[in-house]
Formats: C-alpha cells, sequence, structure tokens
C-alpha cells in the first residue's frame, strides 16, 4: 500500500465488518480514505459456496466498467499481494445498508439498464433452471432429513425462461448498498452475471438475505412498496410468479451452510421457508 501511494505506512487500518467471505479495511491514506479488500482463496469442493462466487478478477472489471456510473466506488489498485488477491478503492462516505426501499429499487433498476459485458456467468432463467440449481445445492448437504423435507416442500408449476440479458449484482443485499451523497452505490462486486433481473430482486427481498446481514425483514406491504418504486411491472410481476422457487432454493442454500457449520443459518432457513408458505395463500 505505501509503496504504490495509496497508505503512508502510518495510517490506521479500521478493520470493516459485515462481509461473510473476505476480508476488508478501511485505511487512512495520504489522499483519504481507501477500502482495501483481500479475497479469500478459492475453496476446493465441498466448501465452495454453491450460490455466491467470489472472483476478484470479476469484481477489478465491474468496478472499470462502472467507472463513470456512480453506482460502484473509485477503482485504484488491483493485483497479488503475499497474503492473496486485492483490490483497492476509494472509500464510499454513507451509511451501508441505510438507502430507502425506493432507494434500493432505483439503483438496482439502473443497473439491470446497463448493457452486461462479455463473458459474465448466465443466471438461472426460469423456474425449472432456478429448480435445478436448488436440486444441485441439496446434493451437497449431509442432512438427509433436512433434504428430503425441502424436497417434499419444492413448488409445482413452471415459469417459462424469458430469455432476458441485463446486467447483474448477483448480491445486492442491503449491506451492501451505502446511502451516498450522490446517490446509491453499490459495492462486492465479485459476483456479477447477467439474465433475469428478477434474480437480484430476489436476493435483495430474500428474508434469509436479510436475517444473515440484520437488516430488517420486510413486512409484505414494505415488499410490495418495493416492488412499486423498481416500476417495471413486466418484471415485478415475473419476480411475484417465481417467488416460491427463488425461497425454496435460498432455503437449500441455508441448509448447506448450516452443515458447513454456519451458526445462524437454521433461523435464516425457517424465515425463508415462512415465505415460501405464504407464497400458497
Amino acid at each position: 500500500m505505501a509503496r504504490n501511494g495509496h497508505a503512508d505506512g502510518q495510517g490506521i487500518w479500521h478493520r470493516l465488518r459485515g462481509g461473510r467471505s473476505n476480508r476488508c479495511w478501511r485505511v487512512e491514506g495520504p489522499a483519504g480514505d481507501v477500502v482495501v479488500k483481500l479475497y479469500r482463496e478459492v475453496l476446493a469442493e465441498p466448501a465452495r459456496n454453491p450460490m455466491f462466487g467470489n472472483d476478484p478478477r470479476a469484481e477489478t472489471s465491474m468496478l472499470r466498467a462502472l467507472a463513470r456510473s456512480r453506482l460502484a466506488p473509485e477503482l485504484l489498485a488491483a493485483g497479488r499481494c503475499g497474503a492473496g488477491s486485492c483490490i483497492v478503492y476509494r472509500h464510499v462516505e454513507g451509511r451501508p445498508g441505510g438507502a430507502t426501499l425506493s432507494e434500493s429499487a432505483a439503483a438496482l433498476r439502473r443497473v439491470h439498464e446497463m448493457t452486461p459485458a462479455a463473458g459474465l456467468r448466465r443466471a438461472p432463467d426460469g423456474s425449472a433452471q432456478i429448480h435445478a440449481q436448488g436440486l444441485g445445492i441439496l446434493a451437497r448437504c449431509t442432512d438427509r432429513g433436512g433434504v428430503e423435507r425441502l424436497m417434499d416442500l419444492a413448488p409445482k408449476g413452471e415459469v417459462r425462461p424469458k430469455g432476458e440479458a441485463c446486467l447483474l449484482h448477483g448480491d445486492p443485499v442491503p449491506a451492501n448498498m451505502i446511502a451516498a451523497a450522490k446517490g446509491v452505490v453499490l459495492i462486492d462486486w465479485q459476483y456479477p452475471g447477467r439474465g433475469d433481473p428478477c434474480e437480484d430482486l430476489a436476493i435483495h427481498l430474500s428474508p434469509a438475505m436479510r436475517h444473515a446481514y440484520a437488516s430488517p425483514r420486510l413486512s409484505s406491504e414494505e415488499e410490495e412498496d418495493f416492488l412499486a418504486a423498481y416500476g417495471r411491472k413486466e418484471v415485478t410481476d415475473r419476480y411475484r410468479a417465481l417467488a416460491p422457487w427463488y425461497h425454496w432454493r435460498m432455503a437449500a442454500y441455508c441448509l448447506w451452510r448450516t452443515g458447513q457449520g454456519g451458526t445462524d443459518d437454521a433461523p435464516a432457513m425457517s424465515a425463508e421457508l415462512e415465505a415460501l408458505a405464504l407464497c400458497g395463500e
């Protein structure tokens, strides 16, 4: 950091909390505070995350692509050091998780209106592909009783693929949205993609993800306010139709995390299953 001019060797490093995959610090720099993000190295199966990737190259590319959009922080450096892969970006003054529902919805719509770069992962499209991803997650779970329970709860019917190819953030939980002076800035771009915008809406609204990041769970009225603020009826109607599969897949993910030693994933799974049950009412 000092050699590349991003810190003077005397600045204080403040460990940032909230991320579940990587380590981040806010560092006092000569030209203002910066954030240093050190990536956890890619793990071998079965520990590799089946739903959320962690690719420093993808995040670096996205920060460069979004440099003039004000939707992402300003990238200052990227590469490897003795401790592993890392990036450095300018610290964004604001409140993580402080965006209102309408501000969050507007920010996601702006993301989805951008043209995705070639080579990004393709997100599941339609109920059959979401279901198939959920089955792949369950195949890696060790709690056979939990697996059988979720197999019995799998949604029925079909919502066909739409073929839309929007830019996706991949992990737009409220904690990854910073309410800054000039608008919402999204951080943690290590799992971008292209595909159905409903994928991002599902992650943002997920009761399990909100539990994991200590964000307030939304009431049904608040969820409807968010969808109305997003402002694309054809997308939000499609999200409502796909919601049972999204809740079921997330419950499967929580079951896998529990098997990996996650201590807060059992209540997160219960919250997701409650939302799934409400879909049938």
